[in-house]
């Protein structure tokens, strides 16, 4: 393999923004923003497990820096009048997340919020869980302003180069092996 270009790799300066994840998804229900991969179709389709979705809304909670999304704004004039005008490179997976909490679909556990928060529960096998609709106003409202993800916003004019960010931010770090999140598991509990 080569890593030789024919010409200069050229900057793309992309534009760094923060948003809230609920103004996101807000645009991803009104049509302006797509995730699929028929849109974006370097990309995979979902794949988190319930797991991961829950364990990332713990990420919002706690504060925990949630990379960046990044999406691409498509030129209106090659757009079809019902195309989105923004897609998302990389990020499709929490976006898809944070839908589903939006959406009522997608349960964490009621010990998560301050009681004051909660409304009601539902009993699983793991105890009470709350959406986010068996929250207060307040809870949901505390959630929201607690979520805001980093941005970055690309221009470019091809899906090709969609591709490039996508593969340059996906394709070249080392995979966590299951015995490294194994051993900062035990770490975290005190073992």
């Amino acid at each position: 393999m080569t890593h030789q270009t024919t010409a200069p790799i050229e900057h793309m300066s992309l534009q760094q923004t923060a948003r809230s994840a609920e103004s996101l998804i807000h645009m991803h229900n009104a049509g302006d923003l797509a995730w699929d991969p028929p849109h974006a179709p370097y990309q995979r389709g979902a794949v988190w497990t319930r797991d991961q979705q829950v364990q990332l809304i713990a990420s919002g909670l706690a504060g925990i820096p949630i990379p960046a999304i990044i999406i691409n704004r498509r030129d209106w004039a090659k757009c079809g009048p019902d195309d989105p005008y923004y897609v998302v490179i990389d990020g499709q997976q929490r976006l898809r997340t944070f839908a589903a909490w939006y959406a009522g679909e997608l349960a964490v556990p009621a010990s998560w919020w301050q009681p004051d928060f909660v409304e009601g529960t539902r009993e699983t096998d793991d105890g009470p869980y709350v959406t986010i609709s068996d929250l207060t106003l307040v809870g949901r409202r505390y959630f929201g302003h607690r979520v805001i993800l980093p941005v970055a916003e690309a221009s470019v004019p091809t899906i090709q180069e969609e591709a490039e960010i996508y593969l340059r931010v996906n394709g070249y770090g080392t995979v966590q092996s299951d015995d490294d999140l194994d051993n900062a598991a035990r770490i975290a509990a005190g073992e």
